[in-house]
């Protein structure tokens, strides 16, 4: 199963993390696994353009991405992707899910 977890603080996008492998299908022709990738990497891609605001991670079967400072071009376009990641979790409830995390910007005393 293929995750996708959004962060957020004060109700604004802070980044998102891709995860795992969708199962749909075998390697090169799992459809959920190529309709989550295309969406996160058109996302990751519209957000370098955001004059290096975006921090971007990509590895084998994970992709995150944060945000240095809110922008509108970051909010528009995390904002699309959570509504396309939304459509597709709908379809393939058994291959992928979808969450989002709130920040709170306490300190971890630990």
């Amino acid at each position: 199963m293929t995750t996708a977890v959004f962060s957020k603080e004060n109700g604004l996008f802070k980044g998102f993390a891709l995860f795992g492998h969708a199962g749909r299908g075998g390697e090169g022709n799992d459809i959920v696994c190529a309709a989550l990738s295309s969406a996160a990497y058109l996302a990751a891609n519209a957000l370098s353009l955001d004059n290096k605001n975006a921090k971007i991670n990509i590895s084998e079967g994970k992709m995150t991405v944060y945000i240095g400072n809110d922008s509108e071009l970051s909010e528009k376009v995390l904002t699309a992707l959570e509504f396309q990641l939304t459509d597709i979790q709908r379809q393939y409830p058994k291959n992928f899910r979808l969450c989002s995390l709130t920040l709170t910007g306490g300190k971890n005393n630990v």
